[in-house]
C-alpha cells in the first residue's frame, strides 16, 4: 500500500499532464532536455541548425598574397547532411566588403577556401581591422548562426 501512495504523491508532485491547450509550448521551467537530435515534433527552434565550432581567416603576405579561410562545422543530423559549400563575408565595421564560397573537404571535414588578396579586398597589413562572418547550411536549408572572427596575418 505504501508503494501506491508513493506513486500518487509522485504523480501529483510532478504537475498536470500535457494537454492539448499547452502541448508544444516552450518556456516551462521544468528544465526538460531533448536528447533526440532528430527531433521532428516541433522541438525547440534552432535544434536542427548546423553549427560552426572553429573558424579562421589568415592572410599570407608573401609569397602567395592570399587569404585562407577555414571552418569546422557539425550538424545534428550528422556530418553527411552538411551542404558542400559554406560562405564567408568580409566586413569593415558594419560595411560589407566581399563574399566568398567555402568548399567542404570531406577528408578533413572542414570548409576551406584560398582567395587572392585582391578578390577579398583586404590587404594583409590591415587583417585585424576586418571581420569575417562564416556560415554553413545543411541539406534541409538550415543555416548556422554566423561565427565572426577577426583577420590574422601569417
Amino acid at each position: 500500500m505504501s508503494t501506491n501512495w508513493l506513486l500518487v504523491a509522485f504523480w501529483v508532485g510532478c504537475g498536470a499532464p500535457i494537454t492539448a491547450k499547452n502541448a508544444g509550448k516552450g518556456g516551462d521551467s521544468g528544465g526538460e532536455v531533448d536528447e533526440d537530435a532528430s527531433d521532428t515534433d516541433g522541438g525547440t527552434p534552432g535544434a536542427q541548425l548546423p553549427s560552426i565550432s572553429y573558424a579562421q581567416a589568415v592572410c599570407e603576405a608573401a609569397p602567395a598574397r592570399e587569404w585562407t579561410f577555414v571552418a569546422t562545422a557539425s550538424d545534428p543530423q550528422g556530418i553527411d547532411s552538411l551542404s558542400a559549400t559554406g560562405a564567408v563575408e568580409v566586413y569593415s565595421d558594419d560595411i560589407w566588403v566581399s563574399a566568398h564560397t567555402l568548399s567542404l573537404d570531406t577528408a578533413s571535414q572542414r570548409y576551406l577556401a584560398s582567395v587572392s588578396v585582391e578578390e577579398v579586398g583586404v590587404p594583409c597589413t590591415r587583417a585585424a581591422d576586418y571581420s569575417f562572418s562564416f556560415t554553413v547550411t545543411d541539406e534541409d536549408g538550415n543555416v548556422s548562426d554566423p561565427t565572426i572572427v577577426s583577420g590574422e596575418t601569417d
